[in-house]
C-alpha cells in the first residue's frame, strides 16, 4: 500500500488500524448492499463515522443518530437525516443487518489502496482525538473507557 499524500504523522501511525476496521465492519462487503438507505447507530463514533463517509462516497441516503450534542458532528460528516438517539419509528421492518470481518479482507490490497485514495480526496476524514507519548498510554486508556470519544486515540511510539 502507498503511504498517504498530505497527512501529518499521527494520521500515517493511524491509518492501518483505521483501514481494517472500516473493512472489517462495512464497506467492502457490497454484495450486502442491495439499497439505497442506510441507518447508521453510534455515527459520532470513529467506526459509525466512516461508516457515513463512505456511504455517501457511494452515494447512499445516510439516516444517523446521536445525542444533541454530537448533530453538528453528523452534519459534517455529511448524514443525510439526523435522528436523535433512541428514535423508534412505527415501522420497523425490511431492515437487513450484515456483518463482515477482517480475515475475509487479508491480501485485499485493492480495497486498501483505494480507501488510502479517499483520504487523499478529502472523502473519508481520519479523526484523531489525540495523540499521547508512549509512556502516557494509560491516559489514552482512561478517555477510552470514560467513552465519549470522537475520534482515535493515537499510542506514539
Amino acid at each position: 500500500m502507498r503511504l498517504l499524500v498530505g497527512q501529518d504523522w499521527v494520521c500515517f501511525h493511524l491509518v492501518p488500524f483505521v483501514f481494517n476496521l472500516v473493512l472489517a465492519c462495512f464497506y467492502r462487503n457490497r454484495s450486502a448492499l442491495l439499497c439505497l438507505n442506510l441507518a447508521v447507530t453510534g455515527g459520532p463514533g470513529a467506526y459509525g463515522g466512516y461508516v457515513i463517509q463512505l456511504a455517501k462516497a457511494d452515494g447512499l441516503v445516510v439516516i444517523a443518530d446521536c445525542a444533541e450534542s454530537d448533530r453538528t458532528l453528523l452534519q459534517s460528516l455529511d448524514a443525510d437525516i439526523i435522528v436523535s438517539r433512541g428514535f423508534k419509528d412505527v415501522q420497523q421492518r425490511d431492515i437487513k443487518f450484515t456483518a463482515t470481518w477482517v480475515t475475509r479482507y487479508d491480501g485485499a490490497y485493492e480495497k486498501l489502496d483505494l480507501l488510502r485514495e479517499q483520504v487523499e480526496q478529502g472523502i473519508l476524514s481520519l479523526r484523531v482525538a489525540d495523540s499521547v507519548a508512549a509512556e502516557d498510554a494509560s491516559i489514552a486508556h482512561e478517555r477510552l473507557e470514560r467513552g465519549g470519544t470522537r475520534g482515535r486515540m493515537v499510542i506514539a511510539f
